[in-house]
Formats: structure tokens, C-alpha cells, sequence
């Protein structure tokens, strides 16, 4: 609290008050009875001639300065306690001045404020200090200028507050000016309820879209279980079983035992691998080919060698293990026999080839019967219903979006049908 901490003098006079003399004042210095002190100073506003006080001294209780501009005798005058406050003179807003403002809101473009005051004490020739805040929250800032400048002021409520203090260190009342600078449109507090609002529209609906595709998944998946069942039944329809067991038995009848363990052999397997590749869902190729095998050899056998088969593999598929929904393929031989090579005049041949192309399991089943056209001839009674059941999953499960299954009808040379070609496409798990 001195006026500087360069000492000239120290003093002590008979009342026991210290004085202290600087070349920025005179320093007085008194304590109470519980040694808690108090300073107050003395400047040229105060009246001195100077503010160089070099030599302190006093006799019969009065004081004697030494100053920089003569000897002063010196007397002690009460405490002002009044301090004016300060006037606002002017507000610039955007660089620009507002004297008579309507109102003190702002948009957040009008956020450039500058603050001109002043307080009027002749003791202080000029030289009066202030102090100054934004919000009653902050701390005081302090200097001797008569301008305060905020380039950039955020969105919120303020309360500029000014203080002037006079020449015994009292601060006047402040003298305030609240203001408000408003939020941008899309800060505001009803743009970010209808932000809240619309995006938790755009939530639910995504919700509600995300059920449907759930619950749309979960209605395929139960028609593929139901095909799947049904692929099996037609697979392993009662006719064929019939005439599987009507030929066991009549090789018995005939005392043709081994034929008959044979036949029964094969049979058995393949109800073996049709039970086993409808409990785990999927199928190798490995499997998809002793089935075939299988089945072809007692279909073979049943119509006493009508037609003969071959299975090809490509070499591509040699040293790669895939998986993939059983039951596709049998349906499709099933009809090549039936409705193509069993009952022609000639030497029946089926031709099975897998192979791999574009990441897709490629399945080619071609017979020599009587053609396609032929073979669905609408005066016929047999529905192919295996066939039907494949092509519903092969569509569910999304194999081939654009072709599936392609069925053409193969011609001679003369332009007659001479057999059918079936390439069934298929998505495998590697």
C-alpha cells in the first residue's frame, strides 16, 4: 500500500506514528491495539508541492517535510471518503456509436463493444484510476485509461461495471450497463428443440425401418426352414421310396441276394446323407456328389439300366472345401430321369459338372431326353415340385439376383430337342 518501495526517510514522531517518505509520496503509517496497520498516503493531490519527499521530521506534534519542492508544513486533512462515479459517455457497437440505444439486445453480429467513460476530480488533475468488469462473477481489472474495448463478445447476458477511485483510495459507487448479445438463429434454444425434435424422428423411423428389415429377414428365414422341410419331403417323396423297397423285394423274389444287399446299401446311405444334410444345413461338395452317386446308381438300377451317368469336378474345386444348402440339385437330376431319359427309345446319359465361376458354385446338369418343352407338356400330371421348391429358395436365399436357374432345351442338327441343359448358380461359404 506504500507509494513506492524506494524508502528516502523513516520516521517515528511522539505519538508513535511511523512516516515514510518516497519519491512518489509521503507514506503514513498508524496500528491498533492489535498491531493490524493502516496506510494512508499524501501526493501532490492531496496538496503537496511535490511528491519527493526526502526528510520527515516533527516538534510539539507537528510535522516538517523536506520535498522536492521545499519545506512544507504540513497538515493532515480528513479522509474523503466521497468518490463521484463515473459518467458513460458513449457505446460503439461494430465500430459504430450508439448514443441513445432502444434496446439492449444485440444480434451475435453486434459483438464488438467499446466503452468510453469518465469521472470528474480536479484533485487528481486527470490522473484517476479505474477499475472495470464484465460480470459481478469476475475479477476487477484495473488501469488509468478512459476506454475499454471487447472485440468479441460470445452470445449471453452482461453488465458492464465501471468504479473511479479518488485521492484517499476510495472507490465510488459503480455505474452499470447491462446487455444482452443474442445467440445465432441455430444456437438458440427452439432451433435445438426442433433439431432434437427431428432427430428423433429420423431415430424412430430409422428404428421402425430397422424392425421391418428384421422382422422381413425373420419372415424369409422361416420360409427357407419351411422350403428346406419341403425340399426334403419332396426329395424323399413316398413314390420314390416305394419303388426303391418294390425293387429290394423283387430281387429277393428272384433269389438275386446280392443285388438286393447292394441296392439296399445304397439306399440306405442316401437316406443317411439326406437326414444328416437336412439337420446341419449345409452340404460339401464331397457329400453333394456321393448323394448324387447314390441316388443316380439306384435310379440306374431301378430302370434297369435306361441311361448312364458320369459326375465331373473340375479341377479348380480339387483343393477347395466349400459349403453350401443341400437339397438344390437333387430335384433337377430327379427330373432329367423321369421326364427325360426314362422313357426313350435310345441310350439315356446325365451329365453333372461343378465347377467355379466369379466366386459362384456353377452346377450344369444335361441330359439327351425329350427336351424341356417336352418334358412340361401341360398334358402331363406330374408336377415337378421339387424343382418349384428350388427355385423359391435359390430366390429367398439370394444366391443369383439375376439367373438362378437357367433351363434350355438342347437341339440336333435337324432343330429337333434332343436333351435339356440346367445350370443351377450357387453361393458357397468357403
Amino acid at each position: 500500500g506504500l507509494t513506492s518501495n524506494m524508502l528516502e526517510d523513516l520516521y517515528v514522531d511522539e505519538k508513535g506514528t511511523l512516516w515514510a517518505g518516497t519519491l512518489n509520496g509521503l507514506n503514513k503509517i498508524t496500528f491498533d491495539s492489535l498491531g493490524n496497520l493502516q496506510v494512508r498516503t499524501f501526493t501532490t493531490q492531496n496538496g503537496l508541492p511535490s511528491n519527493e519527499i526526502y526528510q520527515i521530521k516533527s516538534k510539539n506534534g507537528q510535522v516538517w517535510l523536506a520535498t522536492g519542492g521545499g519545506l512544507v508544513k504540513f497538515h493532515e486533512q480528513p479522509e474523503n471518503k466521497d468518490s463521484p462515479a463515473p459518467i458513460l459517455q458513449s457505446i460503439e457497437v461494430n465500430d459504430e456509436e450508439r448514443k441513445a440505444l432502444a434496446t439492449n439486445d444485440f444480434s451475435h453480429e453486434e459483438n464488438n463493444f467499446e466503452f468510453h467513460y469518465l469521472a470528474v476530480n480536479y484533485r487528481m488533475n486527470g490522473k484517476i484510476p479505474y477499475r472495470y468488469r464484465l460480470n459481478e462473477t469476475e475479477d476487477w481489472e484495473y488501469t488509468q485509461t478512459r476506454t475499454v474495448n471487447y472485440p468479441s463478445l460470445p452470445a449471453g447476458d452482461y453488465a458492464f461495471e465501471v468504479q473511479a477511485q479518488n485521492e484517499d483510495r476510495y472507490w465510488s459507487e459503480s455505474t452499470t450497463f447491462e446487455f444482452c448479445v443474442l445467440p445465432p438463429w441455430w444456437a438458440t434454444t427452439w432451433f435445438r428443440l426442433l433439431v432434437v425434435g427431428v432427430l428423433g424422428c429420423l431415430g424412430y423411423s430409422y428404428y421402425r425401418y430397422r424392425i421391418g428389415l428384421v422382422e422381413k429377414e425373420n419372415q424369409i428365414q422361416k420360409q427357407i426352414t419351411d422350403l428346406e422341410k419341403s425340399a426334403l419331403q419332396a426329395q424323399m417323396n413316398p413314390h420314390f421310396i416305394f419303388n426303391c423297397l418294390n425293387s429290394i423285394q423283387n430281387f429277393i423274389l428272384q433269389n438275386d441276394k446280392k443285388k438286393a444287399v447292394e441296392y439296399l446299401s445304397r439306399f440306405a446311405k442316401l437316406v443317411r446323407h439326406n437326414l444328416n444334410a437336412s439337420v446341419n444345413g449345409t452340404i460339401s461338395i464331397d457329400e453333394e456328389i456321393n448323394l448324387l452317386e447314390n441316388y443316380l446308381a439306384l435310379e440306374q438300377q431301378r430302370f434297369e439300366g435306361k441311361f448312364d451317368y458320369e459326375i465331373i469336378a473340375s479341377e479348380t474345386l480339387k483343393d477347395k472345401y466349400m459349403e453350401f444348402p443341400p437339397m438344390l440339385i437333387q430335384p433337377y437330376v430327379e427330373n432329367a430321369i423321369i421326364h427325360g431319359v426314362s422313357d426313350i427309345s435310345r441310350k439315356g446319359k446325365i451329365e453333372i459338372t461343378f465347377s467355379e465361376e466369379n466366386d459362384l458354385l456353377s452346377v450344369n446338369i444335361k441330359d439327351n431326353g425329350k427336351g424341356f418343352a417336352q418334358k412340361n407338356n401341360p398334358q402331363k400330371k406330374h408336377k415337378s415340385v421339387g424343382m418349384t421348391i428350388t427355385k423359391k429358395r435359390l430366390a429367398l436365399l439370394e444366391q443369383n439376383s439375376n439367373t438362378p436357374v437357367q433351363i434350355n432345351t438342347l437341339v440336333d442338327k435337324e432343330n429337333n430337342p434332343n436333351g435339356t441343359e440346367v445350370i443351377i448358380q450357387i453361393t458357397t461359404k468357403k
